[in-house]
C-alpha cells in the first residue's frame, strides 16, 4: 500500500502538531483508493478529546461529520493522522490497542524527530506503508 499526500498537506499535520503540543493533535484523511494506491485529498483537523501527550481520541461528533461529508463528496476516509510530540513517529502499544479500523492508514508525525511514518492497520497489527509525497 502507498500513501500519497501532498506536500502541502503534509504542512497542515505540520503545523497543527506544532500548535496542540505539547498535547497529541490528530485528524483523518480524506481520500480515494486505487488498487494499492491510497490519494489523500483533503487533511480534516480535528479536537484531541482526551486532551493528552500520549494518548488521542478524536471529537466523535466532528468525526461524524466529517465521514458524512466524505461521502457526499463522494470520496473515502482512508485514514488517520495523529502527532507524537516528544517520541518518534513509530506506533506506541497504546496506538496499537486504540486501533479501530482495519483497512485504514495511521499516519504518525514526530513532532521531535519531524518525521511522518505511515502504518495500515490490518486488524490486528499495523503494516509500514510508503509516504509518496506529490505537489
Amino acid at each position: 500500500m502507498v500513501l500519497r499526500i501532498k506536500g502541502k498537506e503534509l504542512e497542515k499535520i505540520v503545523a497543527h502538531s506544532k500548535s496542540e503540543s505539547p498535547l497529541e493533535a490528530c485528524g483523518i484523511l480524506i481520500g480515494s483508493k486505487e488498487g494499492a494506491t491510497l490519494t489523500v485529498k483533503e487533511v480534516h483537523k480535528t479536537r484531541n478529546i482526551l486532551k493528552s501527550s500520549d494518548k488521542y481520541q478524536i471529537d466523535p461528533k466532528k468525526q461524524l461529520e466529517i465521514f458524512l461529508d466524505a461521502d457526499k463528496k463522494e470520496l473515502d476516509v482512508i485514514g488517520f493522522y495523529h502527532s507524537h510530540p516528544f517520541y518518534n513517529a513509530d506506533y506506541s502499544s497504546t496506538d496499537l490497542s486504540s486501533a479501530n479500523y482495519p483497512n485504514h492508514l495511521y499516519l504518525i508525525y514526530s513532532i521531535k524527530d519531524n518525521e511522518f511514518k505511515c502504518f495500515l492497520w490490518n486488524g490486528e497489527n499495523f503494516d509500514s506503508e510508503h509516504i509518496e509525497k506529490f505537489d
